[in-house]
């Protein structure tokens, strides 16, 4: 848990301005080693998890409980290759900070919204077959 709050505090304090994100939730298992805080803001759920050694992040949304990462994020908004390791460090918790604005107001356009979760789904699918074949 201390590493997943550390990294938090060191990559992404931008995620912690006046009524922006806020933690809601966190819990660590100590016999998996596995640790999550959950930050949300309005009806966006960032969920970080630390799996052993590796943060990976999800962004939980109400509709159908569908996640997506910044990997997939990045790849809809041309900003990056479909086939990048989503695993948080430094260099995507800056990623991150670039995609979450464009993000946001993609989600609050709540017409465009059933298009944009297709293509995200489209694009999970796309990154499978390049990740496993």
């Amino acid at each position: 848990m201390k590493k997943l709050l550390l990294f938090l505090a060191e990559n992404c304090e931008f995620l912690f301005r006046p009524d922006y994100y806020r933690i809601v939730d966190s819990g660590s298992s100590h016999s998996m080693g596995n640790a999550h805080v959950d930050l949300r803001w309005r009806e966006i759920v960032l969920q970080f998890t630390l799996d052993r050694s590796a943060i990976d992040l999800g962004i939980h949304l109400p509709e159908k409980k569908w996640t997506v990462d910044v990997g997939i994020l990045r790849a809809y908004l041309g900003k990056g290759d479909l086939g990048d390791q989503p695993v948080m460090d430094a260099t995507w918790a800056g990623y991150l900070e670039e995609v979450l604005p464009e993000f946001e107001h993609l989600w609050a356009d709540e017409d465009g919204r059933g298009a944009f979760v297709k293509e995200c789904q489209r694009l999970k699918t796309k990154r499978s077959k390049i990740w496993f074949g």
